[in-house]
């Protein structure tokens, strides 16, 4: 008798245990980060993109099937550095909030003058995305981006800065 009442002592601690890590999970999956797409269009439909920081500015279209540079019209462009580029861009995802409050886009890297911005844009040349992406100081692995219509910065979750080269000298085919 003795000995089963040992066994069950265990077998007690053992389920509340389990319960216990149970309740533990399912109250952590409520403040598990939230992904967004930050764009919500297909490669396909991008067919111009713009990418901007303080002065530097490179332009490239879609000619047919073949990405030409618009401004600066200047050699030939490397077809699957843009190709790449685009489906990295298209494929990420923002998550935490972090202001709204203009006042700290200066902190987080977002101001005109310091971040890269990039606009994407449609056959019809009409605006398909815009936004602000700044090098985040809190983070080696996110950039923090802001679209320009929206005062809100959210962290983006990969580090779109390293993909992110407003001259032309990069998107010349090797």
């Amino acid at each position: 008798m003795d000995k089963r009442f040992n066994w069950l002592r265990y077998v007690v601690i053992l389920l509340t245990g389990l319960i216990i890590l149970w309740v533990i999970q399912n109250r952590e999956k409520r403040f598990e980060a939230k992904t967004i797409p930050v764009f919500d269009f297909n490669v396909e439909d991008i067919h111009g993109f713009t990418l901007t920081r303080g002065i530097e500015k490179v332009t490239l279209g879609l000619d047919d099937s073949v990405w030409v540079f618009i401004e600066p019209d200047s050699g030939w462009v490397d077809q699957e550095k843009v190709e790449r580029f685009l489906n990295v861009i298209t494929r990420m995802n923002r998550g935490d909030f972090l202001s709204s409050n203009p006042d700290f886009y200066s902190q987080y890297n977002i101001t005109e003058q310091r971040a890269f911005r990039l606009v994407l844009t449609d056959k019809d040349s009409d605006v398909l995305g815009d936004v602000y992406v700044g090098i985040s100081n809190t983070s080696p692995l996110r950039d923090n981006l802001r679209y320009a219509h929206d005062p809100n910065v959210y962290q983006v979750d990969l580090k779109l800065s390293r993909e992110l080269f407003p001259y032309p000298e990069y998107w010349f085919e090797e």
